[in-house]
């Protein structure tokens, strides 16, 4: 059900000119103190044989557009100079009753309304848990991939730090994730970026305007033979392999030893501009005489694309 609005000092009224059973066109006198927003309840020729109830969708001035006979009631002729108060019906007392009962029908406007709440209580849970809080600060471009907590915006808000700017998340909301798993082992020797296999994500966006986060998550290990520098790097691409946002290149180097290995998460900023389905995949490459891994054997890979409304 759309939500309907009230006014507590809606001053009462009458009809300038009388209407038949069909009109869906009033003209009041007055609308002193009536809600500024649609729709609300109006009762015509109250406590009379010819009451009726209609609801007020628009107005200009004092001329109402409304649905005849709601409610229960039925569309009926009203003189001019007929009574017309804003007021309240059944429905206004039945609908949250239902609810109260265990019957109640909940419509998308109250999911979107629901959502909305629930991000407002992730981004203050959030705020409470990050690592940085930029304030009035700006960010370095190596710290691209990072969440940041701002302080400063009415109300805070958490974004995203795509190197160059700030991508605010909770303008829009979450349209749709879409996730891979992989739990092989890869390596490569090359010292020019390859795909790792396995690790790739397509989505299909639901608008042009959406921006796309996508997260990959698996261990890194980079070995050589004998000890020496060890060398590896790990991006996310599209799928023409340029490089996207906030994970372009992030590098695993020790220089002295003969294997390093980390937990990495790497998280990229993508605007595809198209409702076409669009790939992201994890891709990786070796130094001179290294071996590049991704032990997703070990710790199962992930990759995950999330959809965010404009």
């Amino acid at each position: 059900m759309a939500r309907r609005h009230y006014s507590s000092i809606a001053a009462r009224t009458t009809l300038a000119s009388g209407v038949d059973d069909t009109t869906t066109t009033f003209v009041v006198v007055a609308v002193s103190n009536w809600p500024a927003s649609y729709p609300y309840t109006l009762i015509v020729d109250q406590d009379t044989v010819n009451e009726e109830i209609v609801e007020v969708t628009g107005r200009s001035g004092t001329t109402l557009t409304v649905t005849r006979g709601v409610d229960g009631s039925s569309a009926v002729a009203h003189s001019s100079g007929a009574a017309v108060n804003h007021g309240v019906s059944a429905r206004d007392f039945d609908e949250p009753n239902e609810f109260i009962n265990g019957t109640g029908v909940v419509t998308s406007d109250m999911i979107d309304s629901i959502e909305q709440s629930k991000i407002t209580d992730l981004t203050s849970d959030l705020a409470s848990k990050l690592p940085y809080s930029y304030g009035t600060a700006t960010p370095s471009t190596s710290d691209d991939g990072f969440l940041w907590y701002d302080s400063n915006s009415t109300p805070p808000d958490v974004k995203f730090w795509d190197g160059a700017a700030f991508q605010a998340l909770t303008s829009g909301k979450i349209l749709q994730v879409v996730r891979a798993t992989d739990t092989t082992q890869r390596s490569t020797t090359s010292t020019s970026f390859v795909d790792v296999t396995g690790m790739s994500v397509t989505i299909t966006p639901t608008k042009s305007t959406s921006a796309v986060i996508v997260i990959a998550s698996f261990l890194a290990l980079a070995q050589t033979s004998p000890s020496a520098v060890i060398f590896a790097s790990y991006r996310i691409t599209d799928s023409s392999n340029n490089a996207i946002s906030g994970a372009e290149k992030i590098d695993l180097a020790l220089y002295s030893g003969t294997e390093i290995d980390s937990g990495l998460v790497l998280i990229g900023y993508a605007t595809p501009a198209t409702t076409s389905a669009t790939t992201y995949k994890l891709r990786f490459q070796a130094g001179a005489s290294d071996t590049a891994l991704v032990a997703n054997n070990t710790n199962t890979g992930q990759m995950y694309a999330i959809e965010v409304g404009a």
